[in-house]
């Protein structure tokens, strides 16, 4: 069973990935929503890779796969998925990828918005 700490909780609820034990194993907890997001871009440039879109070789990325959980744990853990503990640095880079570009998406959106009221149609 997992017993989240303060620090834990407040890095999972800013987006970020927390390291945990589960039954004697070392575990990454991330946020669903998040995961999902990841999972979607290293599904796209598995595809990119596998159709020959690169100017060079490029090794495909590993499916990040989620780890099975009790119902007692699910309960516990609230909206979070748990993945390897010997992926971490690799997933904490891709946290930080899909920041930044949540970020850009965000500055994308709020210069499109003020452009739009400057210049009304």
């Amino acid at each position: 069973m997992i017993q989240l700490t303060e620090k834990q909780r407040q890095t999972l609820e800013q987006g970020g990935a927390a390291t945990a034990s589960l039954d004697n194993r070392d575990v990454v907890l991330l946020r669903t929503d998040i995961f999902h997001r990841i999972q979607a871009v290293l599904e796209t440039e598995r595809a990119l890779i596998a159709a020959g879109h690169t100017r060079g070789p490029v090794q495909i990325p590993e499916s990040l796969t989620g780890l099975p959980l009790s119902a007692a744990e699910r309960a516990t853990l609230g909206d979070v998925v748990v993945l390897p503990g010997n992926r971490f640095e690799e997933i904490a880079e891709l946290v930080l990828d899909d920041q930044e570009r949540a970020a850009w998406h965000g500055a994308i959106g709020a210069a499109q918005r003020s452009w739009a009221q400057e210049n009304p149609c």
